[in-house]
């Protein structure tokens, strides 16, 4: 009796020692099967790190060579900077120096200006010195013309001899235009005879240096070809017609 349950207790017992390992089996089995997929899941997530590091390498390894790029780029627009700073400071030298130069052409300009107006009044000075010669020895010229065409005085006999009659000087033809019965205006001078010319033959004008002599000149022919008798009235009107301020009209 003892010995039969001894033996159903160690069936049991051993049956129970089988159950048992077999449980540890399967449940070993079980984590070593998990632990096999999990070291699997971990060996994937370690490649996918891997290829992470790898992508992230070769993005550095772009950035790196953008950014030399940019540097690169920036050392360019460095450079050109700086030449066109330097262009500007040579262009704004440049900018200065012509300023400076315009300004002391216009001072030049304007002492050249005080020069050609001063020379231009005392050459008008001049000018008008010369007229008023040239008119008094008009003047003079007529008075000694007129002299020697006056008749000679009448010598003076002894006493005690007949005078000879003085027989007068025939008076010369007067121009046209002038009433017959009008008074002569010297009574004691005899005028010259003039002809009254067809054309004027003025002389070239070269420059304003030769203004004088051209304005001579061409007085004389004035007075030549006009046949005016008194010079006087000639070189009045001609002084009239070159004073300052004379235009068509007047």
């Amino acid at each position: 009796m003892g010995q039969s349950e001894a033996n159903a207790v160690l069936l049991r017992v051993e049956q129970e020692a089988l159950d048992h390992v077999r449980n540890s089996e399967i449940s070993t089995h079980n984590l070593l099967a998990q632990s096999v997929k999990h070291a699997k899941l971990l060996n994937e997530e370690v490649d996918a790190k891997n290829t992470g590091l790898q992508i992230a390498n070769l993005h550095g390894q772009q950035v790196q060579a953008e950014v030399a790029r940019i540097e690169l780029l920036l050392g360019q627009e460095r450079a050109t900077s700086q030449l066109s700073t330097q262009g500007w400071s040579k262009s704004h030298e440049a900018a200065v120096a012509a300023q400076t130069e315009y300004v002391q052409a216009l001072r030049e300009v304007d002492i050249w200006k005080n020069e050609h107006g001063e020379a231009m009044h005392m050459y008008q000075e001049e000018s008008i010195q010369c007229h008023e010669e040239h008119r008094q020895n008009c003047e003079t010229y007529y008075l000694y013309e007129n002299l020697r065409s006056a008749p000679n005085n009448p010598s003076v006999n002894p006493p005690g001899l007949p005078v000879s009659p003085v027989v007068p000087a025939a008076r010369p033809r007067r121009s046209m235009g002038i009433d017959e019965d009008e008074p002569p205006a010297r009574d004691e001078e005899v005028a010259l005879k003039t002809k009254k010319g067809e054309n004027l033959h003025a002389p070239s004008y070269r420059n304003i240096t030769g203004l004088v002599s051209w304005q001579t000149a061409l007085t004389q022919q004035l007075v030549q070809t006009s046949g005016v008798r008194d010079i006087g009235l000639v070189i009045k009107w001609i002084a009239a017609v070159w004073a300052k301020g004379a235009t068509f009209e007047s």
